[in-house]
């Protein structure tokens, strides 16, 4: 394999990791990127609209890598750490440094792509930082689809459910993070979990559909990224308490009544 020569090759690389982490490739690929995402210990580091994400620096270190190249050589003992550890270096002109900010950083990455705080390994683990990744190669990350479609009754063990699309709210999760600074709160009463809670409310938010997945019909119907709104979980909670469920000006209204 041929090393990094230049910053570019870099983010071609995290350009495939990305969509990797977006299941653009499939859940199987996503999974073994994820895997190795938990096995690291020395991590390019790059900043994008929804926080810092990270990629292993024993898969950055070489040009043009894939999943399927990377899996060959690690078989073969062909990849050392020490040895992208010195190509990344040769790029950057820096070398990985243990960074407490990115460490929480990567716990909370880490919680986003489902690892539970108990299987994060507990170990030292070093930095570069990337601040400066061009938006054409965070694509899956900043790109999302306006239209889904969600409400198809489907029949698991002889059970109907109607199904809701995963991905959509992760869309436009990431659309109101681009729209307002990189934050997420609830448009309902401005409650932002990352301020009250720190690096345990990262990222988190609920979202809430304005139309009715039971009034869909039995082949579903499209639901436009518009259609959801961020909201906290207590706003969330008084919102279907009703039926039909408070509006977002009724919401709004009762908590200026009663403050």
């Amino acid at each position: 394999m041929e090393a990094i020569e230049r910053k570019e090759d870099i983010y071609e690389n995290i350009a495939q990791v990305e969509k990797y982490l977006a299941c653009e490739e499939g859940k199987k690929l996503q999974v073994e990127m994820i895997g190795l995402i938990q096995r690291g210990r020395n991590f390019v580091s790059y900043k994008t609209g929804n926080g810092w994400h990270f990629v292993p620096s024993k898969y950055i270190g070489y040009k043009k890598n894939n999943l399927k190249i990377h899996k060959i050589n690690i078989e073969k003992k062909e990849i050392t750490g020490r040895e992208t550890g010195g190509f990344i270096f040769k790029v950057l002109k820096v070398k990985q440094q243990p960074d407490t900010e990115l460490e929480c950083e990567y716990q909370s990455f880490c919680q986003q792509l489902g690892i539970p705080v108990t299987e994060i390994y507990k170990r030292p683990r070093k930095f570069w930082r990337l601040e400066d990744v061009p938006e054409e190669y965070l694509k899956s990350v900043t790109e999302c689809r306006s239209e889904y479609t969600e409400g198809k009754i489907k029949e698991v063990n002889h059970h109907k459910y109607r199904e809701r699309d995963s991905k959509l709210i992760q869309a436009a999760k990431a659309k109101f993070k681009i729209n307002h600074g990189g934050q997420l709160y609830c448009e309902i009463c401005g409650f932002n979990f990352r301020e009250i809670y720190g690096n345990a409310g990262y990222d988190f938010i609920e979202a809430h559909h304005t139309k009715p997945i039971s009034e869909m019909d039995e082949e579903g119907e499209i639901t436009d990224i518009n259609d959801l709104i961020m909201v906290c979980s207590n706003c969330h909670s008084i919102i279907h308490r009703r039926n039909p469920f408070y509006t977002i000006e009724e919401m709004k209204n009762i908590i200026n009544l009663n403050s």
